[in-house]
């Protein structure tokens, strides 16, 4: 029931908390369904003082509930909207908001080291040019993770020493459309060849051996000649098929 303009992950979440607010109420002997909101700020302030989650996490699950009232009882009185909620997640948040973690950004002497490391037996090969050629095209491109693993080999335009990556969708482009990111050569900036990194990744992936024959490569051929940029890698440091992309939890350990 609970649908919309939400992702698939973020409906699943939402479902995991309602259910979970359901399984709370049930355990106290009360109707979810004839909340008029002290169950609800009730279950919040049970994750916070018992639980000891963060005041985050807490607001996480008022929208789960307040999503779930709303698309599976809509004429219903919404309890996650009630006052007993509103000054129960005041009073939260002043007492349990925990500050968040800075990270720190990596430095362009970090970014020449990695790209300057060679294979060292150990392990795969391409994998270790996969991994430098997101870090140096993230870094010089200023991608986040989601918009960097979408881009497709067309995406990325060589001109001469210069690189034009259109980016799809951004996360501040809410109306998908697209937008020209442009990276100068390193004869002009202070940094590793951008060029020369991604071009030996798709080289080692097989793109100059598939872009060199007679037949033109199926969309669906294991090689880094069309489909997804960046893509998980099989067996024996073999590239999967382009419909098989690096997922963002991929890029994590990167």
């Amino acid at each position: 029931a609970i649908a919309g303009r939400l992702t698939s992950r973020s409906i699943q979440t939402y479902r995991a908390w309602f259910s979970a607010f359901i399984n709370f109420a049930v355990s106290v002997g009360a109707d979810p369904l004839n909340d008029t909101g002290e169950i609800t700020a009730a279950y919040l302030m049970y994750l916070v003082r018992v639980r000891g989650l963060a005041a985050q996490t807490a607001d996480i699950a008022k929208s789960a509930i307040s999503y779930a009232y709303s698309c599976t009882i809509p004429a219903k009185f919404n309890p996650a909207r009630s006052t007993y909620v509103t000054q129960s997640m005041l009073g939260i948040r002043h007492l349990f908001t925990q500050p968040r973690a800075m990270k720190q950004p990596i430095s362009l002497d970090f970014v020449r080291r990695v790209c300057e490391l060679a294979w060292d037996g150990k392990g795969w090969a391409l994998t270790l040019l996969r991994d430098q050629a997101i870090i140096l095209l993230g870094f010089t491109a200023a991608l986040r993770r989601g918009e960097m693993l979408a881009l497709d080999i067309c995406d990325v335009d060589w001109n001469g020493d210069h690189c034009t990556v259109h980016v799809r969708r951004a996360k501040n482009d809410p109306d998908g459309l697209g937008k020209q990111t442009y990276i100068v050569s390193a004869a002009h900036a202070p940094t590793v060849d951008v060029k020369f990194v991604v071009q030996r990744y798709l080289t080692a992936g097989g793109a100059g051996r598939s872009l060199n024959c007679t037949k033109a490569a199926r969309p669906r051929d294991p090689c880094l000649a069309c489909g997804r940029l960046f893509r998980q890698l099989v067996k024996r440091d073999a590239l999967a098929r382009p419909d098989r992309p690096l997922v963002d939890d991929g890029t994590r350990a990167i």
